[in-house]
């Protein structure tokens, strides 16, 4: 494990007090930890002024579902031929966001 992926673990484990979990690069922001809506974005304002990532231009709502928006997208998908699925954030790519000093949607 890397010194960069070892502060992003522990601001982590501060911000969301999950401590007894096997974080990894591949560790969903969303699916594995929960967070998600307001808490998302307050996780990742907090990122950025932690670690002077550029988020200005990151797509946030293609990630996160809107608070109290989980009833709502049940029933459009019950409804919907096509599901639309979020694009996944995960502790990697807020690891290379650190590197590069910007958080990008991937490609």
């Amino acid at each position: 494990m890397t010194e960069v992926f070892e502060k992003l673990r522990d601001f982590t484990i501060q911000h969301t007090l999950i401590e007894d979990y096997d974080f990894k690069r591949s560790t969903s922001i969303e699916e594995d930890l929960g967070i998600t809506g307001d808490d998302a974005r307050d996780y990742l304002n907090s990122f950025s002024a932690e670690f002077d990532v550029d988020i200005s231009e990151f797509p946030i709502n293609d990630f996160f579902e809107e608070e109290g928006s989980t009833v709502l997208s049940w029933f459009k998908n019950l409804f919907s031929k096509v599901q639309k699925k979020k694009n996944d954030l995960t502790l990697g790519d807020l690891e290379i966001s650190i590197l590069e000093g910007k958080l990008r949607p991937k490609k």
